[in-house]
């Protein structure tokens, strides 16, 4: 299996926005990549290994905040990173391709599933999360991860920084920070998975990238994941979608991607056995994408 990589991003500006991205490969089968949180595009680097063998072109956008892509607490997330989505495929020529999306990626990745319906051939979504201030999927969610996510948005820069500082002092002896753990739990088998070079170097740079900003690209999500952002129209896009989760997910429950398909009409879901959050991806990205 090939090894992962990790190149610079690229940079597109324009006069309302800049935004930082990663392009790997240049296969026929087009697919547009939603990022973790806190993450970046950093985590392109899991189609590495598939991206020759599956004929692939993947692309990943740094949403507002993360990265170099610009934004403010006034902005609205999901309409201001479908602008870098809509720039970017123009760019590149994409009329048809493909959506996966990972955990805290999967909201917008449903706002341009919905916006984009007839472009859209199908639509992966891998420990995905769904909207967790409604009551159905609140009981799919850790209190305390929920708790993190009403609390980020009011934490100040300069704490963040610092907390940011002690995950990456964490994540480069290849460990887990306390205050991660305490919030976002994970499963042994992404333990595990975090020992590997190229994925601990990876996440790292990811979690870098995604405080670069002062954190407020992962302000701006939670303020976003705390809200009702699902709307009905959702529902009926299920004959595009296949729902994926690790039954061994601490941070996003089993539950949560059973309740995901239940509301969406026609959809897939597979159960995967001792995968957890991190490593249902890492492990799995080639069956996933088959």
């Amino acid at each position: 299996m090939k090894s992962w990589s990790l190149d610079s991003p690229s940079i597109f500006s324009n006069k309302q926005q800049t935004a930082s991205y990663r392009k790997i490969g240049s296969g026929k089968r087009k697919l547009l990549f939603f990022h973790g949180f806190p993450g970046s595009s950093a985590q392109i680097s899991a189609f590495y290994p598939v991206v020759e063998k599956l004929n692939l072109e993947v692309l990943c956008i740094d949403r507002p905040g993360y990265g170099k892509s610009t934004a403010t607490m006034r902005d609205n997330q999901f309409s201001l990173y479908e602008k870098s989505c809509e720039h970017l495929l123009k760019k590149f020529g994409w009329e048809k391709y493909e959506l996966l999306s990972v955990s805290g990626g999967t909201p917008f990745a449903f706002y341009h599933l919905n916006k984009n319906v007839a472009k859209i051939e199908k639509f992966s979504v891998v420990s995905g999360l769904g909207p967790v201030q409604q009551k159905q999927f609140r009981k799919t969610f850790s209190s305390l991860s929920y708790l993190g996510f009403l609390l980020l948005p009011q934490v100040p820069q300069v704490i963040l920084l610092k907390g940011s500082d002690l995950i990456l002092k964490a994540g480069q002896r290849k460990r887990r920070s306390s205050i991660m753990e305490l919030f976002f739990p994970i499963s042994e088998k992404d333990k595990e998975c975090m020992q590997k070079v190229e994925v601990n170097k990876v996440l790292n740079s990811a979690i870098q990238e995604a405080f670069e900003q002062r954190g407020l690209g992962p302000q701006l999500d939670a303020m976003f994941y705390t809200k009702n952002w699902w709307v009905n129209q959702y529902t009926d896009l299920g004959s595009k979608i296949h729902f994926w989760h690790g039954s061994d997910d601490r941070i996003l429950y089993p539950s949560m991607a059973k309740a995901l398909h239940q509301r969406c009409k026609k959809s897939k879901l597979t159960m995967v056995d001792h995968e957890g959050h991190y490593s249902l991806i890492i492990n799995r990205i080639e069956e996933i994408l088959k």
